[in-house]
């Protein structure tokens, strides 16, 4: 269930990012920002309220909580405890920092590489936000169908590789320079690596954690 479940939080996740960035921009140019903040703000609890409502794990073990100390330890402490009883722990944190790494970078960017190319503010919310928004999506499912098929260990390593090659696709671009046809292209196999490298990473961080600290492992 991992990499269904890895999918639906990227779907998830990119439509919650499409809300509050081209949404909220919406919302303020026909309404005024006090309307746009009071939107965004009515919307955020929506995810609270769905985790308060999720339930707990089936047999989970009821800790004890009888004092603040006991809450702390169970809450805080023993999550890291446990992580850190695992061989290598230290590799597995360094390997998560550095897997979307490359990503990271690019997407910083990418917005004045584009201007600088020569592409309209136009061109790139056509082609940048709305086309690669369906791409990113597309890929997450994809990327969830190869972890079910191939398992999380190969799929990151598929992922990575795709996600290497959609970086130095960019290089093509800066030579090309201004053209659509190639700017769709990019950031249609840009996206669609990125969605299917995430959608892997939340799986391969879903099966690190202990269902007895979720939260807290999650959260490292």
């Amino acid at each position: 269930q991992q990499g269904a479940g890895a999918a639906t939080i990227v779907f998830g996740y990119r439509i919650g990012m499409l809300v509050a960035g081209a949404g909220a921009l919406f919302i303020a140019t026909y309404f005024g920002w006090f309307i746009t903040y009071l939107t965004m703000a009515v919307l955020l609890p929506i995810g609270g309220i769905a985790a308060f409502f999720a339930g707990e794990p089936h047999n989970r073990i009821q800790p004890a909580k009888n004092t603040i100390k006991e809450w702390l330890k169970h809450a805080a402490i023993d999550p890291f405890m446990n992580f850190m009883g695992k061989s290598g722990w230290y590799f597995i944190l360094i390997f998560i920092i550095l897997y979307k790494f490359g990503d990271a970078f690019a997407s910083v960017m990418s917005n004045n590489f584009y201007l600088n190319i020569g592409f309209s503010k136009i061109e790139i919310a056509s082609i940048v936000k709305i086309f690669g928004f369906g791409a990113t999506i597309f890929g997450a499912f994809v990327g969830g169908s190869i972890v079910v098929r191939f398992g999380i260990y190969k799929s990151l390593f598929i992922c990575a590789i795709l996600q290497m090659l959609s970086t130095a696709i960019f290089i093509i671009l800066a030579i090309i320079g201004n053209n659509i046809a190639m700017l769709g292209l990019t950031i249609g196999f840009e996206n669609l690596s990125s969605g299917m490298g995430t959608a892997a990473f939340v799986a391969y961080i879903s099966h690190l954690c202990n269902k007895e600290y979720t939260a807290t492992q999650y959260a490292l």
